[in-house]
């Protein structure tokens, strides 16, 4: 069964995408299966994969269409935001029982994956709470700095309101440090 990674933080530039790329690439290479879900409207990670695709998307996924995950190497995947996942709040907004959408359909990716990480976008919102609904554990890239730092504080608040009301089982896998100098 495969484990659900949240790659997060409130902060813009932290190095979430790349932490996500790096470190399911790695996987990867060592011979594990990997899918990325791309949750950031920003759609870097899809770019850095040559991904322009909006019918094998997030948004697609969500809305229980019929689509194929994008290959990146035999046993690593990626299903990226795309264009219309911007409308995803905004569709959703007043939806019952959207937290835990996605972690309803992600159930079903378990047995096919070893490790599922979804990449977040740097606010807090539907989309971030999607992922943490659907997630086991939390990885959270922090630069030294003021505003990385009050990121984390604010999602921790938002972490334990997410425990609360939708997953218990949530926990931190860690924090890792990152644009760091030496």
């Amino acid at each position: 069964m495969g484990m659900i990674i949240a790659v997060l933080n409130q902060k813009g530039g932290c190095g979430k995408t790349t932490t996500t790329d790096t470190v399911s690439d790695m996987l990867a290479r060592s011979g594990y299966s990997v899918l990325d879900i791309e949750l950031d409207p920003q759609g870097n990670l899809g770019l850095l994969h040559g991904c322009k695709d909006d019918r094998n998307c997030l948004y697609t996924l969500l809305k229980g269409g019929a689509f194929q995950p994008i290959r990146i190497r035999e046993n690593h995947h990626l299903i990226p935001a795309g264009n219309t996942s911007r409308d995803i709040p905004t569709e959703y907004a007043a939806c019952i029982g959207k937290e835990v959408m996605l972690a309803d359909i992600l159930e079903s990716y378990r047995d096919m994956y070893d490790f599922i990480f979804l990449d977040c976008p740097p606010t807090l919102s539907l989309l971030t709470d999607l992922a943490m609904a659907a997630a086991d554990k939390l990885l959270v890239p922090v630069s030294i700095d003021l505003y990385s730092i009050d990121g984390l504080t604010r999602l921790d608040e938002r972490t334990k309101l997410i425990k609360r009301f939708y997953n218990p089982g949530l926990d931190y896998l860690g924090l890792l440090v990152t644009n760091a100098k030496k």
